[in-house]
């Protein structure tokens, strides 16, 4: 198999408008270049080229992609042929990775998925088409070339209609498209498509028509799609973004949507969730700069700055923490005191070009020292800003920022003393949470790791291998009668499962045996003795969680689903290994969310069942406050038997 590195490499020295210009009689337009598409007869030319974004787009007949898609059309060539046409073209040595059997069978199941999604996202597309109301909605919001460009799609208001598509039903209910009970997930909504940074559809985010449901739906998760670490845009700003070496990050898919639309291309969204170390990770290898555009909504509950400023000042310091330089573009306050967003106020490019640009350490001084009243709250500002100082390695930047920093407080001197303050902690912190070196695991647990398996060296100084795999320790669940031990375990051919191992299991080595081998080629050659020493290390570097073994209330003070818990007025869901993490409570583990039990049919049937979906823009309060008005006690009644029962 091809690693995903080489192909990244070949699409970055790529150049789309050259390639395809070898095979279309292609003119400047614009920021594009347009021609006669290839792929169908046209007189009047349809087809469109962007170097800002490294895709093509025909109007007429729909067929676009990146230039590995191209070449696959245009000289009827498989993926991996079309990789090595351009690879060649780029003069880029294709790299390859042993594939295992189980890895290919992931592979081909993705691809299935992908192509699933494409004949749903198609078949939206065809009923956007025939519907007029939704024509008028999506020209109104983005325009029309552009909704066209992105392939805007409307799924009716039928629940069946999903039915008449040539795609398997288990298929559309692994992605979420089916609900439990065989209705489409999607009804009378606009449907926006989500794409990876190589335009497979892995998924939607879709707009209600009317305004009695939540407004926005996402895809569920499934093995192509994680709304935790998806960029919407990507596949649009990639190119953009490697040249400018700059991101622009916004809250939601509509903002990032404005901003493409009338030309700042290199801008992605988070959808719906908080910005987390996996994103900035992925933004890391295409740019080392990013500016946030934050919502301006009003302060609330007496509050000092607005929800969209909030989220930024935490994003941007996990920014800084993952090595990236960030700035601010603030978007201004409006007279009656209303909510803005990206997706309202940009409206063109020369809003965009003349809204200032704020470096993000200086920005968050002038939101934080205003508020200080006292001596202890400046030294607490002066504390966060000398942490962000400290995530930075130029001496001569941090003194540049220093003498900016000085009107908000005077003392250059007492700048420095902080900022190196700040270096020394956070050196501690490392060096604490730090994974020990192969000199330090040998020195105290007698092993090392090399090539992905457990070693030794002997008396007689040979090399003597424990095991195939290494592995990496999760959680110990707290029980009783019942404790466990979650891990995860990978083998020197990058195959990786989740392992569950009761303690009964580690005390044993023939039982650890068979428990590891039953999940394919994971081997123990060590005695028991090394599995002894092995304990010692994972123990020590293991957290611990408590199970929950019944849904619903918990004397810790939360309600628990089957996919997570409801605490504090939120959800938060658990994690592909079950497990939640609360504070202020402590960590919990719900198997039946675990990717070890998710496929298996017969455990957990309950629970898996027993989920919060979180649909309903209605809540509890509210429903219970109609039913009683209108049934009075009876209704009263019937509610609390129906919480009894």
């Amino acid at each position: 198999m091809i690693r995903q590195e080489t192909i990244d490499t070949i699409l970055e020295r790529t150049d789309i408008v050259a390639l395809i210009g070898e095979h279309v009689h292609l003119r400047k337009c614009g920021s594009r270049y347009v021609g006669c598409c290839p792929f169908h007869n046209e007189k009047t030319p349809s087809f469109y080229v962007s170097p800002q974004t490294g895709r093509f787009k025909c109007f007429g007949c729909g067929e676009g992609g990146d230039a590995i898609h191209f070449i696959e059309k245009v000289e009827n060539k498989t993926f991996i042929e079309a990789v090595k046409t351009l690879a060649q073209r780029a003069n880029v040595e294709i790299e390859h990775e042993q594939e295992s059997a189980e890895a290919k069978q992931k592979r081909l199941h993705k691809e299935a998925l992908w192509i699933a999604n494409k004949q749903v996202a198609d078949f939206y597309r065809k009923q956007f088409l025939q519907s007029k109301e939704a024509q008028a909605y999506a020209y109104r919001r983005w325009g029309k070339e552009y909704s066209t460009l992105k392939e805007i799609g409307y799924a009716p208001a039928d629940g069946h209609a999903l039915q008449q598509l040539p795609v398997k039903a288990d298929f559309l209910k692994e992605l979420g498209l089916l609900n439990r009970g065989g209705y489409d997930f999607y009804q009378n909504r606009i449907v926006i498509q989500i794409h990876d940074r190589f335009g497979h559809v892995i998924g939607f985010t879709a707009r209600c028509m009317d305004e009695q449901q939540p407004k926005y739906l996402n895809s569920s998760d499934s093995l192509i799609f994680h709304k935790s670490t998806v960029l919407f845009g990507i596949e649009d700003a990639w190119k953009t973004a490697a040249k400018q070496d700059k991101m622009f990050l916004v809250e939601g898919a509509p903002d990032c949507m404005r901003l493409q639309s009338i030309g700042i291309y290199n801008t992605v969204a988070a959808l719906g969730s908080a910005w987390n170390e996996t994103h900035f990770s992925t933004i890391k290898r295409i740019a080392s700069k990013v500016c946030f555009l934050p919502d301006a909504d009003p302060p609330k509950n007496g509050e000092p700055y607005g929800h969209g400023i909030q989220v930024v000042m935490e994003a941007g310091t996990l920014a800084m923490e993952n090595g990236l330089s960030v700035s601010i573009k603030e978007i201004p306050d409006t007279d009656d005191n209303k909510k803005q967003d990206p997706d309202t106020f940009f409206k063109n490019t020369n809003i965009f070009n003349a809204t200032e640009e704020t470096d993000f350490i200086l920005w968050m001084a002038d939101k934080l020292f205003p508020q200080t009243n006292t001596t202890e709250e400046q030294r607490l500002t002066i504390k966060k800003i000398a942490y962000l100082l400290s995530l930075i390695d130029d001496e001569t930047g941090v003194s540049m920022y220093i003498g900016k920093l000085t009107k908000y407080y005077q003392g250059r001197r007492l700048w420095l003393q902080a900022v190196d303050k700040e270096r020394k902690l956070r050196e501690e912190q490392d060096k604490k949470h730090k994974e020990l070196d192969e000199d330090d695991l040998n020195h105290k647990y007698g092993f090392y790791i090399d090539h992905g398996c457990y070693m030794s060296i002997t008396e007689k100084g040979s090399v003597y291998e424990w095991s195939n795999f290494t592995m990496v320790p999760l959680f110990h669940i707290k029980d009783t009668t019942n404790p466990k031990r979650l891990y995860k375990i990978k083998n020197a051919m990058k195959h990786e499962e989740i392992l569950e191992l009761k303690q009964e299991d580690l005390i044993a080595l023939a039982k650890f045996k068979q428990k590891i081998e039953g999940l394919g080629n994971f081997i123990w050659k060590g005695t028991e003795k090394e599995l002894t020493k092995l304990k010692s290390y994972l123990y020590e570097k293991t957290e611990t969680a408590t199970e929950i073994t019944q849904m619903g209330w918990q004397r810790a003070g939360f309600y628990a689903f089957g996919n997570g818990v409801f605490h504090d007025c939120h959800f938060i869901p658990a994690d592909e290994f079950g497990i939640v993490r609360l504070k202020d409570k402590g960590n919990f583990y719900l198997p039946s969310s675990s990717s070890i039990y998710k496929n298996d049919p017969k455990l957990f049937t309950f629970e898996k069942q027993f989920v919060h979906l979180n649909l309903s823009s209605v809540t509890l309060k509210e429903f219970t406050e109609q039913l009683f008005k209108v049934y009075g006690d009876n209704g009263r009644v019937g509610f609390c038997f129906y919480l009894a029962t």
